[in-house]
């Protein structure tokens, strides 16, 4: 039966209470499993409809590289697209494999949705479990559960990537890992390393956990080596022999696998020491701002003066743990990817509330600390706002910055930016009332930070969804499987200069015909696997691998590219993309860069045109050029090298430029310059542009 806080016990109910009254004493009557399922559940199912109303995926490769990993693994294989891979992070596609053997896509991918929301849900049982361990009453462990599920990282319940299963392993891994140090058995170390090892298998960054524990066993026995190896002895050999062998055997690069790249990381101190503060800064937004001053008093006294070995091994684990994650967030951010990595953060948020809880114990003594970090909470939160945090890519790895992005949405950029600065200076003082009032406060804090996560959450999780369906509206035919439809059989995606990549993973998920990538030449890999190149052959445009026509259906890519294809049957063009048949030998006849999918130039434009069967063209190339009524107008130049020509293109106004073209044994490109660009929708381009014709002449 959860309890009640002491100070509800002394209060006599007026009349105007009675219904208060009424309705606590039902909720004692609850039992706390009642409470834990109730949490669990409807966090799960609140979840897992608002994935169905997620239309598409879009955070790739992550998404469509555990998809393919699930559907490989349910035939006997671990590859994509044919090859082989070695993937240290296998636990989430091994789980969900049986699922994408359904033939229907669109049913594996909810299905597989609603699986990750109950695993993520499930994370209330270890957050329960802990919070009850270091004897908090149930009242807070239940509320420490309710805050872990609220958190806007639930968000990526809704993704194919292995965060959710981590994410519930990880905050398991910590709790495991605490009772084995509070009470160092072998079954208890086992239980930890059984744990552990699974939050590795799903998410690899979570080997910090391991660390964490080896290091924080030196903490609980108090700096003596000898006692740490008595107590921990076996757990050092189980998880030193094992490494120390992998690197031996297979090297470091073998034994990372997929993500044997960041070997090549570069450190650089400074700038990793700035994204360590950036981080913990919005990391501290994202736990709940109010629950901070008290978790890092909770975390300090645990470590320094704690109440019972089971409170010092829960800090050292906190703070071990925070500090990798927080150190591996700032290595990605250095190396590429200058952004807050909240997913690398998730595993480390629902011990927040337990913190809190922990100092809120202790505020006989430190409660004037609380109200000095709170007052320099509320002083960063008006001197940092969020909205360049939030803007452009800033919040791909993040969904508490989207949903600060889509309050912002709302309301306008100024006005959210506001608004998020005066809940978190309003949150800074709740703070320092619970400081000062906790038995009134301590409630008062909880509560609103779940509510608080809960907005934002709600936020995050429609910016979300909006997102996927601008992705599909733009990108994604009205049947996304359109490909496995056309009943082709097997298919190349043939990638042309500037394709977009998440495009290309976009058909690739749906449609599990397309088993190959190949590029044409100028063209990049979407992704570290599977990818072929090919050739054309100069004098007849012939489209070669190895040497070989490509005789396979080919969807090609045209995100900023236009190519078209002779000798090969046109099956549908859709809006990104264009589906040929199969042909003995396909031909390339032109293909233009710089041309967008919706028609759009950029400031320069060549179209390459090769000869034909016979090694030779004679051809007029059509160009159909306009300019909407609000552009201003252009002055391109249209080079052939037979002649250059001047064109002026003047608003809501079209017009037509034939350009004579002869190839002989060799391509010849015509060129399409602008002296000035218009920005439009975060692009330089210059004009719209229909598909390029080519009119053949007769000799």
């Amino acid at each position: 039966m959860p309890e009640i806080p002491a100070y509800l016990s002394h209060v006599r109910p007026a009349a105007s209470s009675q219904a208060a009254t009424s309705l606590v004493a039902r909720a004692r009557v609850v039992p706390t499993w009642g409470w834990l399922a109730a949490i669990v559940a409807l966090s799960a199912l609140v979840r897992g409809i608002l994935a169905v109303t997620r239309s598409t995926p879009r955070y790739f490769p992550d998404e469509y590289i555990y998809t393919s990993l699930a559907r490989s693994i349910g035939h006997g294989e671990l590859s994509i697209r044919g090859e082989t891979v070695h993937f240290p992070a296998l636990l989430e596609p091994l789980v969900d494999a049986p699922l994408w053997l359904l033939q229907s896509t669109e049913t594996a991918y909810r299905l597989t949705q609603a699986l990750h929301a109950v695993e993520m849900s499930l994370v209330a049982l270890p957050v329960y479990l802990l919070a009850r361990r270091l004897g908090l009453p149930t009242w807070q462990a239940l509320a420490s559960a309710a805050a872990a599920v609220t958190l806007p990282a639930l968000v990526f319940s809704s993704y194919l990537t292995a965060d959710s299963l981590g994410f519930t392993l990880a905050t398991a891994a910590v709790a495991v890992g605490v009772t084995a140090l509070d009470r160092p058995t072998r079954r208890s170390q086992a239980l930890f390393l059984a744990a552990a090892g699974l939050a590795t298998f799903a998410r690899v960054q979570y080997v910090v956990i391991l660390a964490a524990f080896l290091a924080a066993t030196l903490i609980v026995s108090n700096g003596r080596l000898r006692e740490a190896l008595r107590a921990f002895g076996a757990t050092y050999l189980f998880v030193g022999v094992p490494a120390v062998l992998a690197v031996v055997v297979v090297g470091p690069s073998g034994a990372l696998g997929y993500y044997s790249g960041i070997l090549e990381f570069s450190l650089d101190p400074a700038s990793a020491v700035r994204w360590v503060a950036v981080d913990a800064m919005l990391f501290a937004y994202a736990v709940g701002w109010a629950l901070v001053p008290g978790a890092v008093v909770g975390l300090g006294a645990g470590l320094a003066r704690p109440h019972d070995r089971a409170e010092r091994a829960f800090a050292a684990m906190t703070v071990l743990v925070g500090f990798g994650l927080l150190a591996e967030a700032a290595l990605y951010a250095t190396n590429g990817s200058p952004r807050f990595q909240e997913r690398y953060l998730i595993g480390l948020m629902p011990l927040a509330p337990i913190a809190f809880s922990i100092g809120a114990r202790r505020l006989a003594h430190v409660r004037y600390v609380v109200v000095a970090i709170a007052t320099g909470l509320a002083v960063l939160s008006m001197r940092v706002p969020l909205s360049g945090y939030a803007a452009a890519s800033g919040k791909q790895d993040s969904p508490f910055l989207s949903g600060v992005f889509q309050i912002e949405q709302w309301v306008g950029t100024g006005e959210g930016s506001l608004i998020v600065a005066l809940s978190a200076l309003a949150l800074a003082g709740l703070a320092t009332v619970g400081a000062l009032r906790p038995r009134v406060g301590t409630p008062a804090v909880l509560i609103a930070s779940i509510a608080t996560s809960a907005t934002i959450a709600i936020a995050s999780t429609l910016n979300d969804i909006q997102s996927s369906d601008t992705v599909r509206r733009l990108f994604v035919p009205a049947s996304p499987s359109w490909v496995d439809e056309a009943a082709l059989g097997k298919a190349d995606v043939l990638l042309a200069p500037g394709s977009f990549a998440p495009v290309v993973s976009e058909h690739l998920f749906w449609n599990r015909s397309l088993d190959r990538v190949v590029l044409l030449p100028g063209a990049q890999p979407i992704d570290a696997f599977g990818t072929a190149q090919a050739n054309i052959d100069s004098a007849t445009g012939a489209l070669l691998e190895e040497g070989a026509p490509m005789g396979r259906p080919l969807l090609i890519e045209e995100y900023y590219s236009v190519v078209e294809i002779e000798d090969a049957p046109l099956i549908v063009r859709a809006k990104a993309s264009t589906l040929w048949g199969s042909s003995p030998h396909p031909r390339i006849a032109l293909i233009q860069e710089g041309r967008y999918l919706d028609g759009w130039l950029g400031r320069g434009s060549a179209i390459t045109i090769w000869p034909g069967a016979d090694g030779s063209r004679r051809a007029t190339l059509r160009l159909r050029l306009r300019l909407p009524d609000e552009a201003p107008s252009m002055t391109l130049t249209v080079s052939a090298p037979a002649e250059t020509q001047t064109v002026a293109v003047l608003p809501g106004r079209s017009v037509t430029v034939d350009v004579p073209v002869r190839a002989t044994r060799a391509p010849v490109t015509v060129t399409i310059t602008s002296g000035r660009a218009w920005i439009r929708g975060n692009r330089a381009v210059s004009v719209l542009a229909e598909r390029p014709q080519l009119i053949t002449r007769q000799p």
